[in-house]
């Protein structure tokens, strides 16, 4: 029963790391040259997931010289952030933050009844 809460706890700290990198590329959607991180997750030691934060090197739209000489800026281009994919992430990790949190729940009532019928 203890793996399963370790497991759940794992999983619990991997989506609040990929809401906190969807969180930062949401607020640097505006921010010129930004490049944007991604949260890949995998097994970790002893069942629990390890989550991964790697920068995403794409091209995104390049800003026209004329424009960055009359605007007065360097940035060669515009971040490569899409709002829906960011939206749609921090979606899926409320899902799986939540499904960690009934896993703790479940564990927790069933070692209480556990210790019920031991008492």
């Amino acid at each position: 029963m203890l793996s399963a809460i370790s497991s759940a706890l794992s999983g619990l700290m991997a989506f609040a790391k990929k809401t906190n990198v969807a969180s930062n590329n949401l607020a640097n959607t505006l921010t010129d040259d930004f490049k944007k991180s991604r949260v890949t997750m995998k097994e970790g030691s002893a069942g629990g997931v390890d989550a991964i934060v790697e920068k995403v090197n794409t091209p995104d739209y390049p800003i026209s010289e004329s424009i960055r000489q009359i605007n007065n800026i360097t940035a060669k281009e515009s971040s490569n952030v899409d709002i829906a994919e960011e939206m749609t992430n921090l979606i899926l990790s409320e899902k799986g933050y939540k499904a960690n949190l009934k896993t703790i729940k479940a564990v927790d009532e069933n070692l209480g009844t556990l210790l019920d019928i031991k008492a």
